[in-house]
């Protein structure tokens, strides 16, 4: 999620989705496995000029310095600028499952098809 449509701050991780259900299950998910009520809150850019929003869309804020330090150090790839943006070394290291979790995750992303092929939109070379 955070590699495709997330972010991370000083003191926060921030995730963006479009659907409801999917915040509801993620803020349920944040808070049983990390013990931290998340803010939710929803975002508005259709109106703003040089947006490409076509509709509203929820933020999910995970206020944490520990756990925002935690990613970087586990997962810097996530962090890195977006330019940048790598698999995360720990991910190639899991079963095929888990890694196709995380490709199915990135491509419901930054992800489409594109007459016969598949292709994920982003500035990252390496991805």
């Amino acid at each position: 999620m955070i590699c495709g449509d997330g972010n991370i701050g000083k003191n926060r991780v921030t995730i963006y989705e479009g659907k409801q259900e999917m915040v509801s299950a993620y803020a349920k998910l944040i808070s049983k496995a990390i013990g931290i009520n998340c803010t939710i809150r929803v975002v508005d850019k259709t109106k703003q000029k040089g947006s490409f929003a076509k509709k509203p869309y929820f933020e999910i804020r995970i206020y944490s310095q520990e756990f925002e330090r935690a990613i970087r150090q586990i997962a810097p790839e996530l962090v890195a600028k977006s330019e940048e943006r790598d698999i995360p070394a720990p991910i190639l290291q899991c079963t095929n499952e888990v890694c196709a979790a995380f490709f199915r995750g990135l491509f419901d992303a930054e992800g489409y098809i594109h007459v016969n092929r598949v292709e994920i939109a982003g500035v990252s070379r390496i991805l």
